[in-house]
């Protein structure tokens, strides 16, 4: 990497981690006011989320610290604060069973009746209750497919992909252009999975995949196998030394033009601006395996889940922060810089990328991480598809220990 590049990628990754010590004190301080500690999992987002909490400061007059983590390692250094009971006063989740596994350890205070979770999404609603209890909101969710530059497609005779066979197609004449075509950021393992998440979604389509959670499904059916096959017959167009590549280091080489394409979801964008504020972006749902078998894919999730902390000082204010997130007004904010709406009779913002991520998601599944059923697939998947592309397993065995994690062989 080049070192106006490691430049480009502390800027993506820089995080202001404070030393348990410090954090044992669990309210900061800003200009003598005591502030209400919110950590984040995207440091790139900074400058736009800091805009965002300014908005809640003024309206209320409660100071809100931010303070990001590096995503890769954000879940284990939260589990370590909160077992430590020196967390945050507000801990974003990752929605799913974290959720459910913070609120049975009694970290978190039940906002049941404290905010007003009706206003959320139905489909939202649902994912931020636990055991009857209402325990938080998002302030977003996002929609994953494939990102590509619009020059660099357009110079090279490149239409954007919309089979397999064309996906490679278009990296071959990429390649022998002299660049690499496919970002694959493998070293943190999340990646490599959304990459599977999708490419399998192409396969089985939304149908499929509510098939999958019922058992009628499999990911050892041959046509699902062949989902990780794709990313082994991808490995001459990703860059060299991938697999040590960051999610954080491969945005912002993507963001500087030199990669084509890289899997990516809404909020990405905000990363890739702050690296290139003159990128020229595209988006397509993950292609099909041909025109005659499967669907265009997207999956889409929720943000961080914001909760209050059981053990902070100040709960009310917390709680207060969270209610802002089910308010139109903070959710149109948020819509228009950073992600998609959550609450009810927002809409999307004015970027054209994410009007054109709408308009593909005509085929979106639930991104499997953030489901019960299918939490332990996304975590077999994290483990292990480093190795596939390592050539250290093969894309059959892969599946096995996906499916096996779920239950099923």
């Amino acid at each position: 990497m080049t070192p106006m590049s490691r430049r480009d990628v502390l800027r993506l990754a820089a995080a202001t981690a404070l030393p348990l010590g410090a954090a044992r004190r669990s309210h900061a301080q800003t200009g003598g006011t005591t502030a209400v500690r919110l950590w984040s999992n995207h440091p790139e987002w900074r400058d736009a989320l800091r805009r965002n909490l300014d908005a809640f400061e003024q309206s209320t007059g409660i100071k809100i610290a931010l303070e990001p983590k590096p995503g890769p390692e954000y879940i284990q250094i939260l589990s370590t604060a909160m077992q430590a009971g020196e967390g945050p006063d507000l801990p974003g989740l990752t929605p799913g069973l974290l959720v459910q596994q913070f609120h049975k350890s009694g970290y978190l205070v039940d906002l049941t009746g404290k905010i007003h979770a009706e206003r959320l999404l139905d489909g939202v609603q649902s994912r931020v209750v636990r055991d009857g209890k209402v325990l938080g909101a998002p302030f977003g969710k996002y929609t994953v497919g494939l990102y590509y530059h619009v020059e660099l497609l357009a110079k090279h005779g490149v239409a954007p992909p919309r089979t397999w066979e064309e996906l490679k197609g278009a990296c071959e004449v990429l390649k022998r252009a002299g660049m690499a075509p496919l970002m694959m950021p493998a070293r943190d393992g999340v990646i490599p999975a959304f990459y599977y998440m999708c490419a399998a979604s192409s396969v089985m389509g939304p149908a499929g995949f509510n098939q999958f959670v019922a058992g009628q499904r499999k990911l050892t059916d041959p046509d699902v196998v062949a989902a990780a096959q794709l990313f082994v017959d991808l490995i001459p167009y990703y860059p060299e030394g991938f697999a040590a590549i960051s999610y954080a280091e491969g945005k912002a080489t993507f963001a500087r033009g030199n990669t084509a394409m890289i899997l990516g979801g809404t909020a990405d964008y905000a990363g890739y601006v702050a690296v290139n504020k003159d990128v020229k972006l595209d988006f397509i749902a993950f292609p099909p395996p041909s025109t005659s078998s499967g669907v265009p894919a997207t999956v889409s999730g929720l943000e961080l889940i914001y909760t209050v902390n059981a053990k902070s000082r100040n709960v009310a204010a917390a709680t207060q922060f969270v209610d802002w997130l089910t308010t139109p007004e903070s959710n149109r904010l948020f819509a228009s810089s950073i992600t998609l709406p959550t609450v009810k009779g927002v809409l999307p913002g004015s970027n054209p990328i994410w009007a054109k991520q709408v308009q593909e998601s005509k085929n979106d599944v639930p991104t499997w991480r953030d489901l019960d059923a299918t939490a332990p697939v996304w975590t077999a998947l994290t483990r292990n598809m480093q190795a596939v592309l390592l050539g250290q397993l093969k894309p059959a065995e892969l599946a096995q220990r996906a499916q096996a994690a779920l239950g099923g062989a």
